[in-house]
């Protein structure tokens, strides 16, 4: 029986936090498995092909791939916006138990919206710089 992506996570809330962080590692290992079988690309991303600066997305995929290999160091000097993103994927059934979750919850919805903005702006800002650097760029 195949299940479309819609499908899975909400099949996954059903389980236990253990349970649902076991299925999430073990699909994430799975495909970085497959990833580290295929060839290094020399670039996947249109917006570095038609620009020739890289995204803050860059590395994601060589990311994965050293993941799958085996070199999380050599992963997250890709792109460690993919790798820390990898590992809250993971960790997000036991973070979303935490006190400090209870608290977010807490907020109002406009005051999450804008933290939530400002932490994924500040988080690719932050990666745009990393690869501008990694590229030689600045």
């Amino acid at each position: 029986m195949l299940m479309t992506l819609g499908q899975m996570p909400s099949r996954w809330r059903g389980l236990a936090p253990g349970h649902n962080v076991a299925a999430r590692f073990t699909a994430m290992s799975l495909s970085l498995l497959a990833l580290a079988h295929l060839p290094m690309p020399h670039t996947i991303c249109p917006f570095l092909m038609v620009t020739g600066y890289p995204c803050p997305f860059c590395g994601g995929t060589h990311a994965g791939i050293d993941l799958g290999r085996g070199h999380p160091l050599t992963a997250l000097r890709a792109s460690p916006l993919a790798v820390s993103g990898a590992a809250v994927l993971v960790a997000l059934p036991f973070l979303r138990r935490t006190p400090l979750a209870k608290r977010w919850r807490e907020l109002p919805a406009r005051r999450r919206n804008v933290m939530a903005t400002f932490g994924i702006v500040s988080a690719l800002a932050i990666s745009e710089i990393w690869q501008l650097v990694r590229f030689g760029r600045i």
